[in-house]
């Protein structure tokens, strides 16, 4: 069991925070070099936000020696000194980037463990430079500001520990000297540290932040879409139908809506399997995106129904929408792998089929006070478009006093008698 007060450096990789990436998740790993998706099938958190540091980290650490430089000129500095000053400010940075890319330490927890080693170096260097105000205040700043990025106010606490560690050991290397004489060397060598380091960090926020509210926006577009149609959910149609009849209240503005529903659509699944049929669904998904206007808002209702809001539409223009609809429906021609060949003729193992849909038309009317009576009466023209031999287009008619409250549609030029049930054939129709 593992003991969750353990300090970061001391708990097992495998607690580490990470998330699939969507386009990683279904692609097989592959053990190629070459290929930077398939050496890696998860994209840490702390393995992201290393890889956009490591310029601003190769950036800062150069900055650092240029400024540590400036202090030694003129002055009696022993070769160490020069040599881990060197090393710490050109090295470091890469060195950071080898354990991630090659040791595959990705982590978030890792990440915190590079910047704890970041702040002990700001503290060997602090007593290596005999704590110089400038080259101080510019390196501390920076790597408190890199802490708080990504620790939060409580990074604060792990800096100022590593920080101390830091000093230590550079105290008990180099002896406690405090030298607060500085050249113009020093003075020059120091300032574009104190200038550039903030500007890098500000940079690097400025990008995560448009990182995530680009996210962001997917993530909602993502919540918003059904996958296998391509189209809106029900949840964002039904709010863009209750802003509809919000503005028919307000500003009378004409809109319809139309609900489709696949026949037969359990046939579909049963005789050619349910990939067919989500294959059938796609299919009508794509056939009423190429069919509708950029205003027209259109979605899977459920299962096999769709749904479409057409604003500022009047009665006659929907059904004519409706009517291509359904045409386009009807003459669509697909294939589907035959599952039992005793049944059909299939050309070399695919069956060809076609599938027609069902469609109610309803007009905003004053007499609906929420969405569900507009979508209850195009549901009732659906019923009976089905009830009255499936294919066809209904026209639900707001007339309390007639007796019959839907209109018929028929297509003139179509023989609905043909297609009430999914046809199949060894050819495609030419």
């Amino acid at each position: 069991m593992v003991n969750k007060h353990l300090p970061p450096f001391l708990k097992p990789r495998s607690q580490e925070k990470t998330f699939d990436h969507p386009e990683r998740r279904s692609k097989p790993r592959s053990n190629s070099p070459s290929s930077s998706e398939s050496q890696e099938g998860k994209l840490t958190i702390g393995e992201s936000f290393s890889r956009r540091m490591f310029p601003s980290r190769v950036l800062i650490y150069a900055l650092c020696t240029i400024a540590f430089t400036g202090m030694y000129i003129g002055g009696d500095i022993h070769w160490l000194q020069w040599a881990t000053t060197c090393l710490i400010g050109l090295g470091w940075p890469h060195i950071v980037y080898f354990y991630y890319t090659r040791t595959q330490q990705n982590g978030y927890h890792a990440e915190r463990r590079v910047f704890g080693m970041d702040a002990f170096l700001c503290g060997l260097s602090l007593a290596w430079v005999e704590f110089h105000i400038l080259p101080s205040i510019g390196l501390t700043n920076t790597i408190v500001t890199a802490f708080v990025m990504l620790c939060g106010l409580r990074g604060l606490i792990w800096f100022l520990l590593s920080c101390i560690a830091g000093m230590g050991v550079g105290v008990l290397l180099h002896g406690f000297h405090v030298n607060q004489t500085l050249s113009l060397w020093g003075l020059l060598a120091s300032l574009p540290l104190i200038v550039v380091s903030p500007i890098v960090l500000g940079l690097n926020t400025f990008q995560l932040g448009l990182k995530l509210s680009q996210q962001k926006q997917e993530f909602q577009r993502l919540s918003r879409t059904d996958h296998l149609s391509q189209l809106w959910n029900r949840r964002h149609w039904i709010t863009t139908l209750d802003h509809a009849l919000e503005r028919f209240h307000r500003y009378n503005t004409s809109a319809t809506i139309a609900i489709l529903d696949i026949d037969f659509f359990k046939d579909i699944n049963d005789q050619y399997g349910h990939l067919a049929g989500d294959k059938a669904i796609s299919t009508i998904g794509h056939i009423i995106n190429g069919s509708i206007r950029k205003v027209d808002t259109a979605c899977r209702y459920g299962g096999e129904e769709f749904a479409l809001l057409m604003p500022d539409t009047n009665e006659s223009q929907a059904l004519t929408v409706a009517e291509r609809l359904r045409a386009s429906v009807a003459k669509r021609t697909m294939e589907a792998p035959v599952i039992n060949s005793s049944e059909k003729e299939p050309s070399n193992g695919i069956s060809h089929f076609s599938m027609t849909v069902s469609i109610g038309v309803s007009a905003v009317n004053g007499d609906f006070t929420s969405v569900n009576d507009w979508i209850k009466a195009a549901d009732s023209a659906l019923y009976q478009s089905k009830s009255s031999g499936r294919n066809q287009v209904t026209l639900w008619q707001p007339k309390p006093s007639s007796k019959q409250r839907t209109k018929n549609y028929y297509p003139l030029s179509h023989n609905t008698d043909d297609l009430t049930h999914p046809s199949t054939s060894a050819n495609p129709p030419s």
